[in-house]
């Protein structure tokens, strides 16, 4: 049916974790070249298709959305049933704030949801704009007794569900309007200091207050003690007095309001809970620089690792963490990455930097104000307020983010350089934009007129275009001839047609897998594909962490007013490219003399790769999925003049099975990731509703089997866990294995209604009959657009939770077609169907620091 009301995408208002295929020469991908003779259109056509929600991707069943089906949850009667893992997107509100809509009056303060689970999971509540908006995050019993909640002010909450059963989680409003995304599921990352939670082990009734200037001392006011400006002061206050000397702190919730959110707490948690209150008060105010609980210590382990390394599924699928144990890298070493420019002070890229160009000649493309210069920083690829890419950002985490330093996430060549080269910028770049950043990095003559002090040894080149140049195959003949190794993404468009530079000679190409080590349903094929690596599925959670499959960088957010630097979850080859040149750096920092041709001859005797496509090289995978050990192991030989061999140990992919609501089969993948000998038994489970059959094993077990669930055997609205156990001759892996059955009532997958649009690539614009509105049925939005005029078309879809009259905004669902970043253009010229795509939540992960706000960001009316 047709919308009631506008909703606008401001033409691309982008998600975080969408498929990336940035092009050179085009407007966003392969197949968009458009020929000058193309025949006559008829004078209005039909455009239709489906959108299929991701997998394990859940919504709150009483947004603010006018148009959305609403089923009230916001008592425990009511309580919205789901299931872990899971990922649920909602919005809350306090009476008369955000905007007008279903809820703006009388306010949806509490969404309450019931969810069975399987024991040692984590809850994680992330939301919008937290300077302005305030959630909580509450976890009760069966019997709606609070066990734990969450109270910080820094936009993520966390809880930890040790036991199975079943839980009421409750997400509230405590000031403001705000979407939400609430993850659920096994191996989710903590915060290293969560601190504003009612299970903490804190004094209740102290605070610990530094204070911004001595004008108003906090801690003189409380304990008679003159302070001194940001110096730790202990402050004390009794439940009876809200106030702390002359500073007065409205923090009182009514009696009602306090029974209603912590039932049946003791005296210990109501007054703990007041703590948090004032704790939050405080940090609100403008004097004030930090305020926390007064912990109780003890003892306790530290962990110095990254902290979301967990998340990063895609090392350990390319034998990543065997190989660390042979090298790291070197900052001998340096990385180029040509892309759309790095956050030059994203904490996680610190000191991993060297010196870099901005390439984008076109100061209207570049979006900082002037052509080339020597500042490479990201200023955004925003088109009309969207949200940004910071393609390259992802880019350069994945090849070399600062690593074990407690911090975000790890990078595939800890101590490799990185060399920071922008050509691309809100509608891609140039072949002759992107011919100066080759010459730069190979310290060859360009329009910069100066050179980098050391030349890089790998370039990563994560974009393309249909189109060869004979003026960059030039370029890249010159540099291969220098001894620099050249790496580029196939793209994502599905097809066997050529892109560069990837297809040049002189360059590896490099597809995408999935977590189940598959060619990945976007990756391009064809005989000139060299390599395969991760790329990711953002549409799946095979592990059942409660996040996408995605592959998880650095990355920025620039919605709000202050660019965001956050951690984010992506797909595509221009992930998979990457990982590459990553593992050729870490080669690279053992072996300085490598080149392409050794490369080269080492992929043809399968020396670099495990062959996970179909026998010997084929066009999905190449010569196979790389696997970094085996790389290392080469390179040694190659260094020391001796053989080296890795003792043999059993690796799985996926290393948790997830079946979610409602997948009845998923491939495991068991192989060597050594070099010795090794035979595994067949694989074992007890669990009634389990089968393991064969599926392409060798003669020592070693393989892909198929795992399937008798869903039949179950009982409806129930949470299943057990193990799958393999035994080698060299160790033994216990594979956790989660299923739930929803009831056959419920949904088959709704992200309430979803506005679709057709955007015209020459307005940029939308009008009435180019947009539709749509519920989803069975788990699909299926759409038809009518009397459609001939022209170039994107198309977008996404929901409205907070009824804003905007789509494809941070914490709401999304989708395009086939990518939102730079969807594939869409030509008319007759009736299309068929049309697929998906949707699901953006996801993003915070770090600790902000820049100073950017002027003009953000969407208006």
């Amino acid at each position: 049916m047709m919308d009631t009301k506008k909703k606008f995408s401001g033409a691309m208002q982008v998600g975080l974790f969408c498929l990336f295929m940035l092009c050179l020469g085009c407007n966003g991908g392969g197949g968009d070249d458009s020929s000058p003779d193309t025949p006559a259109a008829p004078a209005a056509s039909t455009v239709s298709g489906k959108i299929i929600i991701s997998s394990g991707n859940l919504a709150d069943s009483d947004t603010n959305d006018l148009n959305s089906p609403v089923t009230e949850n916001n008592r425990f009667g009511s309580a919205q049933q789901i299931s872990s893992p899971s990922t649920l997107g909602g919005y809350v509100n306090e009476p008369n704030t955000g905007a007008e809509g279903r809820s703006f009056y009388q306010g949806d303060r509490s969404d309450i949801y019931s969810v069975h689970f399987t024991g040692d999971e984590t809850i994680s509540l992330s939301f919008a704009d937290f300077f302005s908006n305030d959630l909580d995050l509450y976890l009760y019993n069966d019997a709606s007794v609070l066990i734990d909640s969450s109270k910080d002010v820094a936009g993520v909450e966390t809880l930890k569900v040790g036991a199975p059963g079943k839980y009421y989680i409750r997400v509230y409003a405590y000031s403001g309007a705000s979407t939400y995304i609430l993850t659920m599921g096994k191996n989710i990352p903590v915060p290293l200091n969560p601190g504003m939670t009612l299970g903490g082990d804190f004094v209740p009734g102290e605070a610990i207050v530094g204070y911004k200037s001595t004008d108003k001392a906090i801690g003189a006011l409380a304990a008679g003690e003159p302070g001194q400006g940001g110096e730790p002061v202990l402050v004390k206050f009794s439940s009876a007095n809200r106030s702390i000397g002359s500073l007065q702190v409205n923090v009182e919730k009514s009696n009602s309001e306090t029974a209603a959110l912590i039932p049946n707490a003791s005296d210990m948690q109501l007054e703990k809970d007041r703590t948090l209150n004032m704790l939050k008060a405080l940090k609100a105010r403008a004097d004030v620089a930090y305020a926390e609980p007064n912990f109780i210590r003890k003892a306790y382990a530290t962990n110095p690792s990254d902290p979301h390394y967990a998340s990063q599924w895609h090392y350990p699928l390319i034998n990543l963490p065997q190989a660390w144990d042979t090298s790291v890298g070197s900052s001998n070493v340096v990385v180029a990455v040509i892309d759309t420019g790095v956050l030059l002070a994203h904490p996680d890229l610190d000191n991993r930097l060297t010196a870099g160009y901005d390439f984008v000649s076109d100061p209207d493309n570049a979006l900082d104000g002037n052509g080339i210069d020597n500042n490479p920083n990201d200023p955004g690829d925003q088109r009309n307020g969207s949200t940004s890419s910071f393609h390259g950002t992802h880019v350069a985490g994945t090849v070399g983010a600062a690593t074990n330093n407690a911090l975000g996430v790890s990078g595939v060549a800890w101590n490799a350089m990185i060399m920071p080269l922008r050509a691309l910028g809100k509608d891609g770049g140039t072949t002759y934009d992107s011919i100066q950043a080759l010459k730069y990095a190979a310290g060859l003559s360009n329009d910069s007129g100066t050179v980098p002090s050391k030349r890089a040894d790998i370039i990563n080149m994560s974009y393309g275009s249909t189109s060869y140049s004979q003026a960059e195959q030039n370029t890249i003949n010159a540099i291969k001839e220098l001894g620099i190794i050249m790496v580029a993404a196939a793209g994502n468009e599905s097809t066997s047609q050529q892109s560069y530079p990837a297809a040049y000679d002189g360059v590896f190409s490099v597809s995408a897998v999935t977590m189940e080590k598959k060619a990945a349903w976007y990756t391009n094929y064809g005989s000139w594909i060299d390599i395969a690596a991760p790329g990711g599925n953002s549409s799946a959670d095979l592990n059942g962490d409660g996040y996408p499959d995605g592959v998880l960088s650095t990355s920025g957010d620039d919605s709000s007013a202050s660019i965001q630097f956050l951690y984010t979850f992506l797909q595509g080859t221009s992930m998979a490219a990457p990982h590459v040149s990553g593992v050729f750096a870490l080669m690279k920092s053992i072996y300085p003399g490598l080149t392409f041709d050794i490369v080269t001859n080492l992929l043809g005797k399968d020396s670099l790769t495990d062959d996970t496509g179909a026998s010997g090289r084929d066009d999905y995978h190449g010569h196979g999925l790389v696997n970094a050990q085996k790389c290392l192991a080469v390179a040694t030989e190659l260094a020391q003049g001796i053989q080296t061999a890795d003792p043999a140990r059993l690796v799985a992919s996926p290393a948790a099975v997830n079946f979610g609501s409602s997948a009845r089969s998923l491939t495991l993948t068991v192989t060597n990731g050594g070099s010795g000998d090794l035979w595994m038994d067949p694989p074992v489970s007890s669990l009634f509703w389990l089968t393991i059959a064969r599926d392409k094993t060798d003669a020592g077990n070693l393989g892909a089997y198929v795992v399937t669930a008798n869903r039949s055997a179950l009982t409806e609205n129930t949470s299943y866990s057990g193990t799958i156990t393999l035994t080698s001759t060299a160790n033994t892996l216990e594979i956790p294995v989660t299923i739930y059955e929803p009831s056959s009532s419920a949904a088959n997958g709704d992200l309430g209604s979803h506005y679709i649009q057709l955007v015209n690539t020459d307005t940029d614009t939308t009008s009435k009959p180019l947009q539709v509105t749509v519920n989803a049925e069975n788990g699909e939005y299926a759409f038809s657009f009518t009397d459609v005029p001939a022209g170039t078309y994107r198309l977008f879809a996404g929901n409205d939770p907070d009824n804003d009259g905007y789509i494809l905004g941070s914490w709401e669902a999304s989708g395009g077609y086939k990518t939102v970043e730079l969807p594939t253009v869409i030509q008319v010229n007759g009736d299309i169907s068929d049309l697929e795509f998906f949707t699901g939540y953006n996801f993003a992960i915070s770090a600790p620091t902000m820049v100073k706000p950017k002027s003009g960001s953000g969407l208006a009316y």
